[in-house]
């Protein structure tokens, strides 16, 4: 998250050691204790702590305590113009590229989709996915249809729209209500009118926030102090000084980075957004749900 160790290292004069690597592998670090403060999509987060999804046959992380979250990243859900398909009861029979164990949300959103429309995967014919063939499986008529998470006006994804006619499909507000209802770490996104060639109104779906998070018995002070790192300059719907790091999902805004339903909060980033007037009772209600009380 924008180089947080070299700000931690700069304003707070603390050395730190940063390691990078995709979510599953930042979960796995956290559990051993290699890593103290880390980053990960909302959704392998949200399922460490309850021991849920990819964690179902571990201990729950309930130590796990978030300081906040970056917007989504919207889930694009493509196809091609000469497949017919416009929504989702049009997939039935159809070459859906979903099924996935390296970003299982992607298959959870396809999965619930079909599921409110009274389909499962055996209407469809699922596809092995993987973010490399995504495209060219697409394009080649491989498939008819892939859901993928990708940043707004990513490239690859404007150079496919160039050159060929494709159409990003919009989800209802029933099914965006569907989803967040039931994976509560997803959120809505809206992907602008003209993002891309052909597309020419918002794209409406759902999309996983980057969530910050550490273990309950991480300094209060230090949590106290980052959350100010990262939140003094901005307000309750403007962005701060980090708005040039995110210029895709949209910086972050102080109402923003109190993402609620994926883990409970570290008493010092409460004690933070209570400071500023954010905390409201639903978020304490919350935290209270998340902690079992």
């Amino acid at each position: 998250m924008i180089g947080l160790g070299s700000l931690i290292e700069t304003e707070l004069k603390i050395p730190t050691s940063v390691t990078k690597g995709p979510s599953g592998a930042t979960v796995k670090s956290f559990r051993t204790g290699e890593a103290e403060l880390v980053t990960s999509s909302a959704a392998p987060a949200h399922w460490a702590y309850s021991g849920t999804g990819l964690y179902a046959k571990e201990e729950p992380l309930k130590s796990m305590r978030m300081l906040g979250a970056i917007p989504p990243t919207p889930q694009h859900i493509v196809t091609r113009a000469d497949t017919g398909i416009r929504s989702v009861p049009d997939w039935r029979g159809k070459k859906i590229m979903f099924l996935t164990e390296a970003s299982p949300q992607v298959q959870t959103i396809g999965t619930r989709l079909l599921e409110l429309h009274g389909m499962t995967v055996d209407d469809v014919t699922g596809l092995k996915w993987t973010t490399a063939e995504t495209i060219p499986s697409l394009t080649g008529g491989v498939s008819d249809l892939f859901i993928r998470t990708g940043s707004v006006g990513r490239a690859d994804f404007v150079e496919m729209a160039m050159n060929h006619d494709l159409v990003f499909l919009s989800l209802s507000e029933e099914e965006i209500a569907y989803i967040l209802e039931r994976e509560t770490y997803f959120a809505r996104t809206v992907i602008p009118a003209g993002t891309y060639r052909g597309q020419d109104k918002d794209v409406l779906g759902v999309g996983e926030p980057i969530v910050l998070y550490a273990h309950s018995d991480f300094p209060a002070d230090l949590v106290y102090e980052i959350m100010k790192i990262l939140l003094d300059t901005t307000d309750v719907d403007s962005a701060g000084r980090f708005a040039e790091f995110q210029p895709f999902t949209g910086a972050w805004t102080l109402n923003s980075f109190l993402t609620l339903g994926i883990a409970p909060y570290h008493e010092a980033a409460i004690k933070y957004y209570q400071d500023r007037g954010v905390w409201t009772d639903e978020a304490e209600q919350m935290q209270k749900s998340l902690l079992g009380q």
